[in-house]
Formats: structure tokens, sequence, C-alpha cells
């Protein structure tokens, strides 16, 4: 975390986007027990204050015990961000804790329940790619974290097809989203098609670091991006992927919409390097013999 403003701004909207789950649970959960979902959504309002009275700190030194005011603003610097970064690791697992009470407070019915939407939202998914002429082919694990990095784009009806395709096997994708569109209730529709909220607002512009943030947060994470980053042709491929899998460590799956055949692939798995050049370039050989759904709008 980078300075106190965004730590500050981090728990406040985790500490919401967490309290409203909880409400809205206790509310339209049948047999949910509301007593300790109260009392969850007490725990969470009382560890937004706590986190946020503790990411006001001071630094412990003066200038005059340092050589030179160069290595006093060093050595500040380097105290408040670890000072942040650690308040940042204990915000979250206490924040995972109180997930994995949620959870727990889910009936023996419910669970059952859910698992039967899930198969249901499978077979739903199976059955429109079957009939709209579209095959899936999946070989790659289920990793915890991962980027899906998805080309040839050129069709309004990628992210769809993407979207049933990861589906139909029992996995899900996240997508990257402005955070002001997570507004009460839209936000709640947005989390649950996947829409991951990230701030353009970062010191810097340093989307990048935001979201590799993210990955670090979590247990289980994975988003899909379209490195061609428009519909249109182009062969000025967007690298920020390639950067957030090699500082977040983790791998990025390479998934094929190929035209030609009417199949969504899913079966190569690369780690990126450290010369993002040369990366870039073997992930575009890769695609280099794929059908668009478009052809004439697709070049590497």
């Amino acid at each position: 975390m980078a300075n106190k403003r965004q730590l500050k701004k981090y728990i406040r909207f985790v500490c919401g986007s967490v309290a409203a789950e909880c409400m809205m649970a206790s509310e339209f959960i049948e047999d949910m027990d509301r007593e300790k979902m109260n009392h969850l959504i007490v725990e969470v309002a009382m560890l937004q204050e706590n986190a946020l009275d503790h990411a006001s700190f001071s630094f412990d030194k003066v200038p005059a015990d340092y050589t030179s005011k160069r290595e006093y603003n060093t050595a500040r610097n380097k105290y408040y961000s670890a000072g942040y970064q650690k308040l940042h690791e204990e915000f979250n697992s206490h924040i995972q804790g109180i997930v994995k009470q949620m959870n727990a407070l889910l009936s023996d019915e419910q669970r059952e329940m859910n698992k039967k939407i899930r198969r249901s939202a499978m077979s739903l998914c199976k059955a429109l790619l079957r009939l709209s002429g579209w095959k899936v082919d999946v070989t790659v694990p289920d990793y915890p974290k991962c980027i899906i990095c998805v080309a040839p784009h050129t069709s309004n009806w990628d992210f769809v097809l993407c979207e049933l395709a990861y589906s139909s096997i029992g996995r899900k994708a996240g997508f990257l989203m402005k955070e002001s569109w997570f507004f009460f209730p839209l936000g709640y529709i947005f989390k649950a098609l996947g829409g991951i909220p990230v701030s353009r607002k970062h010191k810097g512009g340093n989307l990048t670091s935001a979201i590799v943030e993210k990955f670090n947060a979590t247990d289980r994470m994975t988003i899909a991006i379209t490195p061609e980053g428009t519909r249109s042709r182009t062969s000025n491929w967007h690298t920020g992927f390639l950067r957030i899998a090699r500082e977040a460590n983790v791998p990025i799956l390479l998934a094929v919409i190929d035209g030609g055949t009417k199949t969504l692939r899913l079966n190569r798995t690369f780690i990126p390097g450290d010369d993002i050049e040369a990366d870039m370039k073997t992930i575009k050989d890769f695609y280099s013999t794929v059908t668009a759904i478009y052809p004439d709008k697709f070049t590497v």
C-alpha cells in the first residue's frame, strides 16, 4: 500500500462491501442466523474503526539523527512503506476471517442449493454454446490465481462467449471495471458477473500496482484481459498484464477465440520472464496462426 490515503480508502471500501454482503445475506437467505450475522456486521464496523485509527502513526526519528536530509527522507519513506504494508496484510487477514465466518453461517440446505444452482448454470452455459455452434476445449489446471489472456478480440460477442465457456466448466473469471461503477445496487450485479473494482486515480496512474495488490490480498482470483484493448485492427498490444503477472507471481493462461473452427480453447500456461518484449513476441507468435471471428480486424 503506497500511502495512508490509499490505505484508508481501501479499508473503507472493503469494510463497506463486506457489511453490505452481510446485510443482503441476512435479508434474502432463508434460515440465516440473523443475530450472528448482525454480530459480524458489528465486527466489521469495529475492524474498520480500529484499522483507520492504526493507519495514522508517526516516524520516531528526526533529521538530526541522520547525516543528511536525503538519508532521513529515505529512512522515513521506508518506515512508512513497511508500516502501511504490515497494516494492509493484518487487515486482510481479519477480513478473510470474517468472510469464513459468513460462509460458516450458511445452512446445509443453502450449501446444497448453491451447488444445484452452479450445476444448473453450467448446464445452461453448455446448452447455449451448443446452440450457437461453439465448442469448448480446456485442459489447463484450475489455478487459484491467474490471468487469462484472451485473443483475437474482434467481436462484441467475445466477452459473452468467454464467460459462457469458462462458466460451463464450473470456473469463474473476473474482469476489471472502474471502481465508481460499484455503487448500490449495481455493485452486486457487477460482482456477480465477475467484476473487479479498480481505481484509476492511483499516483502516477499506476493501475498495475493496484491490481497486484488485489492479487496479494486474496487467496483466489482470476481476471481475463484482452491485450489488444480494442476490437479494431492493431498490433500495439498492451503489456500491463505481463507486468502484473510477474509482480504478483501468477501464471498467464492463453485463451483462444478460434473463429475458423468455432472453438474456445484454453490449453497453454505461460510463465512470464524478465524480458517483456521477448514475452510479448512469444505470445504474439502463439496467436499468429489463429483465425479470428472477423479476420480483417486481427493482426499481431
